[in-house]
């Protein structure tokens, strides 16, 4: 869970920063078919998703985790 607005979040390991269309045409937790690349910025990569629960269009962002290793 989103721990800013409470909403339901998917975890996606092999997620590539640098691949833009890394995404496109797959399907999220059975819900979220992803369309498109939106942008990059200092944090992820958001895409245009469409809600299959909802008929709706959302964004989704990919989170980045940077690894310190020690």
């Amino acid at each position: 869970m989103c721990p800013s607005c409470g909403a339901e979040t998917v975890s996606i390991d092999h997620a590539v920063p640098d691949e833009r269309e890394e995404f496109s045409g797959q399907v999220l937790d059975d819900r979220y078919r992803v369309t498109r690349f939106i942008g990059r910025g200092g944090m992820g990569s958001v895409y245009k998703a469409f809600d299959r629960f909802k008929a709706e269009l959302v964004a989704i962002k990919f989170l980045v985790t940077l690894l310190n290793p020690a």
